[in-house]
């Protein structure tokens, strides 16, 4: 494969189960409920033995379903809340703020991407 023309190895032989418990960076897990292209115990896994911050977001749908609003809201708040970037002057800031400090703050305005990892 061209992966593993690239990077020198197969990346079959990968074994992250084996090193995930020394990870320690802040970790946000994604997963369709309905996913049959990389099945949802395969996260759960992956979470319970990470050792560093981390969050387990099930969304419903598979694999390129897409995404509500609250896994946006969600993912914001995770990286806010572990990266605690400075939002001063940030548009939105007002809401995250809000959200942070006892989840009133609604849904934030955030378009949805318009790709997938599929290349369409």
């Amino acid at each position: 494969s061209s992966i593993k023309a690239r990077a020198k190895f197969d990346i079959n032989d990968l074994d992250v189960l084996q090193t995930v418990s020394t990870s320690f960076c802040p970790a946000l897990f994604a997963h369709g409920t309905d996913d049959t292209f990389i099945l949802p115990h395969h996260s759960e896994k992956l979470y319970e033995a990470y050792a560093g911050d981390k969050n387990l977001i099930m969304i419903d749908g598979d694999h390129n379903s897409p995404r509500p609003a609250f896994f946006f809201d969600s993912t914001i708040i995770f990286f806010m809340n572990t990266l605690r970037p400075p939002v001063a002057g940030v548009a939105g800031a007002g809401a995250v703020r809000e959200l942070l400090a006892n989840g009133t703050g609604g849904a934030l305005n955030l378009r949805q991407p318009r790709h997938n990892f599929h290349g369409e």
